[in-house]
């Protein structure tokens, strides 16, 4: 009996940012992961005036850990 795969879309199960006004966006996840054909995105970004934003997810610390682990150490 011969097993067969099914090819699966993955795509960050996450509200992904466009970066819009950003000045760390090359930095974040939310901009820098890559997304799928029906992947979600904020309505706006969350950028705050002062350049702040509490979503903000370092590509560092995400590096090859799980989106939980991520969050958990922001």
């Amino acid at each position: 009996m011969r097993l067969r795969f099914l090819r699966t879309i993955t795509m960050p199960d996450i509200a992904m940012c466009t970066g819009d006004e950003c000045q760390k966006k090359q930095m974040c996840y939310r901009y820098t992961a890559k997304a799928s054909d029906y992947q979600s995105y904020f309505m706006t970004p969350p950028v705050k005036e002062d350049g702040t934003c509490e979503y903000f997810w370092n590509n560092e610390k995400y590096n090859n850990k799980t989106e939980e682990d991520a969050i958990l150490e922001s």
